[in-house]
This record gives structure tokens, sequence and C-alpha cells, in this order.
């Protein structure tokens, strides 16, 4: 069965590659929420993940899991406002068997005895829908980043079952507002930022 979900998984990723959205500096059509009005080219932003993509396998069902964890560094703004992220979800787990994402900030880092982390924002999942879809996490509260900012994040979700199955998220699209009105961060070359690959036993 896993070499199955390896062929199955080799051929999401090719349609996906296919469609420009792995190409440096980000998809020229973000094509996951058309609300920004501009797309514009932004320097100074890195994405990273703590690990390279590993293969990692979930035992169903598990609430708040860690979907995807990175980093944000952003160097030489000011006054930016981070508005809302949108993330790619690839696989073939069923509808349903994902629900209750959930973005978190740890504004203290995730040393022991920091502070819990702050949700950022949520979306129930009930409108995604294999084998790939957007999954766009609008905060409830822009998040304003100081000159120099250094912030870990991470996306939860609840797995509710997709036993045999597989999904890999990634970071696809972030949208930032300096007061001019909304525009996706691009030009990064390191979005779309890909997370782990879960089965689900």
């Amino acid at each position: 069965m896993t070499g199955k979900l390896s062929t199955a998984l080799r051929t999401v990723l090719a349609v996906a590659a296919s469609a420009g959205i792995f190409a440096c500096g980000g998809s020229s059509d973000p094509g996951t929420d058309d609300s920004a009005s501009s797309v514009k080219a932004i320097a100074g932003w890195v994405f990273t993940t703590p690990l390279p993509p590993r293969t990692v396998f979930v035992v169903a069902p598990v609430q708040s899991h860690e979907m995807l964890a990175f980093t944000l560094v952003v160097t030489g703004y000011r006054d930016t406002r981070i508005t809302r992220m949108a993330f790619q979800v690839m696989g073939t787990i069923p509808a349903g068997s994902l629900a209750n994402y959930r973005l978190v900030w740890f504004a203290d880092g995730r040393r022991r005895g920091a502070a819990p982390p702050t949700v950022l924002g949520t979306n129930d999942g009930t409108i995604w829908a294999p084998p790939s879809s957007p999954i766009v996490i609008r905060f409830a509260t822009p998040l304003t980043l100081p000159r120099n900012f250094n912030g870990e994040f991470a996306l939860l979700a609840d797995v509710n079952g997709g036993a045999g199955t597989f999904v890999t998220p990634q970071l696809q699209t972030v949208t930032m507002d300096q007061g001019a009105g909304e525009v996706y961060v691009t030009d990064t070359c390191d979005l779309p930022l890909a997370g782990d690959t879960f089965y689900v036993k």
C-alpha cells in the first residue's frame, strides 16, 4: 500500500510542479484568494521550515495535529501587517478527514516555559476537497510587524480519519498590507513552502 501511496504522491507533486506553483518567487497567479488588489514583488522576507520535508505517520483521530511548522524572518520593513495566509493541502485523504485548521504564532518562541501560542485565525475546513484545495486563514487581527521580525508559526488541524491515505500541506501565499491595500508577498524564492508528508494510520 505504501508503494501505491508513494506513486500517488509523485503524481500529485508532478501536477503541482507542472502548474508552476513550485517556481522560485511563488506563483504568478496565487489562485488561492483573489481579493488582494495586486501582486507585488517583496524582498527581505525569508520563510523556512525547521527540518527538510519528511515522511511522518499519524494515528487518527488526533486533535490539533501540527501540519506545518515554519519561521518567518522579515528585515527592513515597518508598519507592515500580515492579513492572511493560504495553504495548499494536497494528497489522497478524503474530505472530512481534516477539520478545524488553526494558524498559531509563538510570540514568545517555542522554548521550554514560553507562553502559549496566539491563534491568529481559523478555518473549519468544510470547503476543503481532495486532492488539493486552498485553506485560507484570515487573521482575526492583522499581525503588525516591527522593522525586523523573526517569528515561529504552525498550522494545526484535527485529523479525524482517512486511514491508508496521505496529505502534504504547504504554505502557498502570504498577504500583507502597508496602508495602501492588500498585496501578495512574492519573489522570496521560499513560497510555496512545502511541509512534511503525513501518512494516516
